[in-house]
């Protein structure tokens, strides 16, 4: 079941128009997460992000990844190859990519 949805899921993305597509690289990722981390207020459970496209399109990508992450297949196999700790938050991603791309 879960392979059958990632096929079909695969097969929508790519037959979206290239105006769906994320536009940037790794770089430009790394710089939308450096927005957000500058300009992000709070901390812990209760932060803020600007509300800006940079800043929105890091969160989003990084949240996007962290719900790949999860997807297993029927033998229990993480899909992405990948299982961060439970407690990983979004901004942890964020500066992991980040750091990744310096």
């Amino acid at each position: 079941m879960t392979r059958a949805f990632v096929v079909i899921w695969l097969i929508v993305v790519a037959a979206m128009p290239v105006s769906a597509h994320a536009m940037g690289s790794a770089r430009d990722l790394a710089d939308d997460c450096r927005t957000l981390v500058r300009a992000k207020t709070g901390a812990g459970k209760q932060i803020r992000i600007p509300f800006t496209k940079k800043a929105l399109v890091c969160w989003g990508y990084m949240q996007a990844m962290q719900d790949l992450s999860v997807l297993a297949d029927e033998d229990g196999r993480r899909i992405m190859g990948a299982c961060p700790p439970e407690r990983t938050t979004l901004l942890i991603c964020a500066l992991a990519h980040r750091r990744a791309a310096q």
